[in-house]
């Protein structure tokens, strides 16, 4: 397991980021908490996230979204 895989929690606010794509997170299966507040975030796209299977929070308002896929 690489030192990210031990990543429990990631504070990425206000970092203008626009894109959650697919591996983005790759590799980081511990987090359990993920900060996305405050960016220009539009879209989250199709399994992005699914590989978070311990994620318990995600914050993302103040962002533009427009489309979360499944």
């Amino acid at each position: 397991m690489t030192d990210l895989g031990r990543l429990f929690s990631r504070d990425m606010s206000s970092n203008q980021l626009s894109l959650i794509s697919r591996k983005t997170f790759s590799g980081c299966p511990s987090l359990r908490t993920l900060q996305l507040d405050s960016n220009h975030i539009a879209c989250v796209d199709e399994g992005a996230l699914r590989q978070l299977e311990n994620l318990e929070v995600i914050l993302l308002s103040s962002n533009n979204l427009t489309r979360i896929s499944r």
